[in-house]
C-alpha cells in the first residue's frame, strides 16, 4: 500500500483515474480474441451470425426475383400496348 501512495503521490493520476484505466484495460484484454467468452458462447455467436448472413442472402434473392418478375410484366405490358 506504500507503493501506492508514493505512486500516486508523484504522479498525475488519482485514484479514481487510476482504477479506470485498470478497468479499460481489464476489458480490453478480455475482449482481444474473445479471451473472455467461453466455448459455447463462441459457438452460439457464430451459429447466430451464419443465421443472419443466409437469411440476409435469401431475401437478397427475393428481391432480385421479385425486382425481376416485375420488370418482365412491365414489359410485356409495354409491348402489348404497342
Amino acid at each position: 500500500m506504500v507503493f501506492s501512495h508514493i505512486f500516486f503521490k508523484h504522479s498525475r493520476l488519482d485514484f479514481s483515474s487510476a482504477l479506470k484505466m485498470a478497468s479499460r484495460a481489464d476489458a480490453r484484454i478480455k475482449s482481444y480474441k474473445n479471451k473472455a467468452l467461453d466455448t459455447s458462447e463462441m459457438r452460439r455467436r457464430r451459429e447466430e451470425e451464419g443465421v443472419q448472413l443466409r437469411r440476409a442472402k435469401r431475401e437478397e434473392q427475393v428481391a432480385n426475383y421479385s425486382n425481376f418478375f416485375y420488370q418482365s410484366l412491365l414489359k410485356s405490358d409495354s409491348g402489348n400496348s404497342l
